[in-house]
């Protein structure tokens, strides 16, 4: 059968000699395994479509697994986004979060909504590190981790909230801490994450915060992740090496 779908490259494997796999996130969220024959040949009619961050509309043939890929008409490259590398590793690590943590099947309801925003506005040249940390509240939120922002997460407390417990679900007042079994939170970083967890990604307007501010978000998402999550994460690490790991 002829299918045809708008949809995202987010992962573009070398095939043999001259062809590639893409895994194409579609617009209803569902991730797509598409053979694109002779997409390495020079000249080829899939060569703008077989790589990672574009967006297209994509005509394939499938009756079961793989499909083959028949057609595509390219409707973003994102040059912008690729010409600046933290944008590109920031976008790259979104790619590994929706592959690894949404399945190999479904993504997700809203999720290709997400990524898609997260890429316009990486093109847009907003800061890749807000973004960054934007994404990444919208991914543990997607995959059931979203911490209690608002008030503490055992008492029910909303004032003197110093502290984040894993444990707990989410943040905890000074009358709960237990010295060692959770991470110290300023009130601005405790602002800016309640901000982040609500903010729709294809309105964000333009954010400016200081370079430790943005390190102590970062250090706080981290270390949520690590705990709830887990596990090496590949394009994360280059990501890191590129802004030096300061946050850890």
């Amino acid at each position: 059968m002829i299918f045809k779908t708008n949809g995202i490259v987010i992962q573009a494997i070398d095939y043999g000699e001259t062809h590639r796999i893409l895994t194409v996130l579609s617009e209803h969220g569902v991730k797509i395994p598409l053979m694109a024959r002779g997409a390495k040949k020079v000249p080829s009619k899939f060569t703008a479509v077989a790589q990672p961050f574009v967006q297209a509309e994509f005509v394939y043939a499938r009756s079961q697994g793989m499909g083959m890929l028949q057609h595509a008409d390219l409707t973003n490259s994102f040059s912008t986004l690729k010409s600046d590398l933290i944008a590109t590793s920031v976008a790259a690590w979104s790619t590994e979060m929706t592959s690894r943590l949404m399945g190999e099947e479904m993504a997700g309801n809203g999720l290709y909504r997400a990524i898609l925003a997260l890429w316009e506005q990486l093109n847009a040249r907003k800061d890749p590190l807000v973004l960054c940390a934007v994404y990444e509240s919208k991914m543990l939120a997607l995959a059931g981790y979203q911490p209690e922002l608002g008030r503490c997460s055992k008492c029910r407390a909303n004032e003197g909230l110093t502290h984040m417990s894993a444990a707990e679900g989410g943040v905890i007042c000074s009358k709960c801490v237990r010295i060692g079994a959770a991470m110290p939170v300023s009130p601005r970083t405790l602002h800016w994450l309640t901000m982040f967890a609500q903010l729709d990604l294809s309105q964000l307007g333009e954010i400016t915060l200081k370079p430790e501010t943005i390190a102590d978000i970062r250090k706080i998402i981290r270390w949520w992740w690590q705990e709830h999550i887990g596990g090496e994460w590949k394009t994360r690490n280059v990501l890191d090496q590129l802004t030096d790991g300061s946050f850890i």
